[in-house]
């Protein structure tokens, strides 16, 4: 009897580990050296460029929306001196509508429009970040209708094995670059930057600001030998708002 007994109690524990495989989150394995630019990287500007600003972010959290608007105020000044890579990182725990965001975006991706997904996820952030896993792609398909989508590819995009492993990628990179699970985390050049250096303290709050992020690029060009470009004068910055990180 006592042998019978160790040999259940020795069966259920190897199906106890075989269903803890089965279910762990399974992240796709990154090849190549995530500091630089790899295929298939998600990709704004000078892709030869000898600075790379890879933000790792996640389209529901508040810290990455409120990057958002400076970060893209920086993009069109430095485009052509600087690579802006954009990999997710969906913190699923605390924001349960990120991964299907990260979809929708990649599903864009697919017929050319990953970044003007990407803009309206972030700029209509409030509309939908709260909504229910019922209600939010309804939402996403309204943004991929106002980017003249074909909505049924988008539709079976969103839902694809390819667009999962695309964001799992991303994940794996992060995960092989050692960063944590934060939002906001900004790599330039392999060395992760701190959110302070991108914001200043305003009415008390430490906010993300363009001229910030350009004293932080201007840095890192010269850095390398490079010369910042010159800012338009005619160029109005748009008011800082927002939180600095999440």
């Amino acid at each position: 009897m006592d042998k019978w007994k160790w040999l259940i109690f020795a069966g259920l524990g190897v199906l106890t580990i075989a269903l803890l495989v089965i279910t762990k989150p399974q992240t796709a394995k990154f090849e190549g050296d995530p500091a630089k630019i790899v295929a298939d990287d998600r990709v704004y500007g000078n892709a030869d460029a000898k600075v790379v600003f890879i933000e790792y972010a996640d389209f529901q959290c508040p810290g990455c929306g409120a990057l958002f608007s400076p970060l893209t105020q920086a993009k069109e000044l430095y485009k052509d001196k600087v690579a802006f890579v954009f990999r997710h990182l969906p913190l699923t725990s605390i924001h349960p509508n990120a991964k299907a965001a990260a979809a929708a975006a990649e599903a864009a991706g697919q017929q050319g429009k990953f970044w003007e997904m990407h803009d309206l996820l972030f700029g209509n952030q409030s509309e939908w970040s709260e909504v229910s896993a019922d209600a939010r792609g309804s939402f996403f398909e309204k943004y991929a209708k106002q980017l003249s989508l074909d909505i049924p590819k988008f539709q079976t995009a969103v839902a694809s094995k390819e667009v999962a492993d695309r964001i799992n990628r991303d994940l794996g990179a992060a995960q092989k670059a050692g960063i944590q699970l934060s939002t906001p985390t900004v790599v330039i050049n392999g060395k992760t930057i701190d959110n302070s250096s991108m914001s200043e303290e305003i009415n008390g709050q430490n906010i993300f600001t363009a001229a910030k992020i350009s004293s932080l690029l201007d840095a890192k060009l010269k850095e390398v030998g490079e010369t910042p470009p010159t800012p338009d004068p005619a160029a109005q910055p748009a008011q800082p708002t927002g939180e600095a990180s999440q």
